[in-house]
């Protein structure tokens, strides 16, 4: 299903649909809750004492698409914590992995696509700053 998106992005923006990459291109973390109407068996409190879902979404920036382009998404279970490095690290492997050939970074070469991240709080960890950096990403 992933490789099949990623064609179908490829040639989406080989037709046009891309993004000019002599600008930056932005990705966007943030994970949400989905409420469950109510608890179901054995299902543990998501961190709000709710119960449902908390996966961790990553986002293209696109002005020109409303709501961006979505990039990656991780399911987690309902009390996966706000701030979980090793998932935000996941989500941007996912994401990259996503994106176009030509698009992705290449941290070796300095004239390669300009990516840069952003995230609330939840990501602001060393564990995501330095997997950002080791793959050629500014945030």
């Amino acid at each position: 299903m992933r490789a099949a998106r990623v064609e179908a992005r490829e040639r989406a923006w080989a037709a046009g649909a891309g993004l000019d990459l002599s600008k930056e291109v932005w990705m966007h973390f943030d994970a949400t809750l989905l409420t469950a109407h109510s608890d179901k068996e054995d299902a543990p409190p998501t961190w709000k004492k709710s119960f449902g879902c908390h996966p961790l979404l990553c986002y293209l920036d696109r002005p020109d698409i409303s709501c961006g382009e979505a990039l990656s998404r991780l399911l987690r279970p309902e009390n996966a914590g706000s701030n979980t490095a090793a998932d935000h690290v996941a989500a941007l492997d996912l994401a990259i992995a996503s994106l176009p050939k030509d698009t992705r970074p290449r941290p070796d070469e300095v004239d390669g696509p300009k990516v840069m991240a952003s995230a609330d709080s939840a990501g602001a960890t060393n564990v995501l700053a330095a997997a950002l950096r080791a793959r050629g990403i500014g945030f």
